[in-house]
């Protein structure tokens, strides 16, 4: 089965910002995990791992500390996607009111 979650679009792209600079910015030259971010949805939240060869994150998302991201987890799972297909995916998508 695959992963399936729902979020308020505006803060989820607020919130996978900093995992996907650190996937994106400053990375070593042809390091094996630029741009590459994982995702990890469970019932509670969702984290974010990047890791770009100087540095690495661990961006846990959840109600707890994004109040307006409005997490609901319908199956848990993962996947690890480029970080700048995701921050432009996500940011063009529209906003439901």
């Amino acid at each position: 089965m695959d992963m399936i979650f729902e979020v308020n679009k505006e803060e989820f792209v607020r919130a996978i910002k900093p995992s996907v600079e650190v996937a994106t910015k400053n990375t070593l030259k042809e390091f094996k995990y630029e741009n590459l971010v994982t995702i990890k949805a469970t019932q509670d939240k969702l984290a974010l791992f990047a890791y770009g060869g100087a540095a690495s994150i661990i961006s846990p998302i959840s109600d707890s500390n994004f109040a307006e991201i409005d997490y609901k987890c319908e199956a848990e799972g993962n996947v690890t996607v480029y970080a700048d297909d995701l921050f432009t995916f996500v940011s063009s998508t529209p906003s439901e009111k």
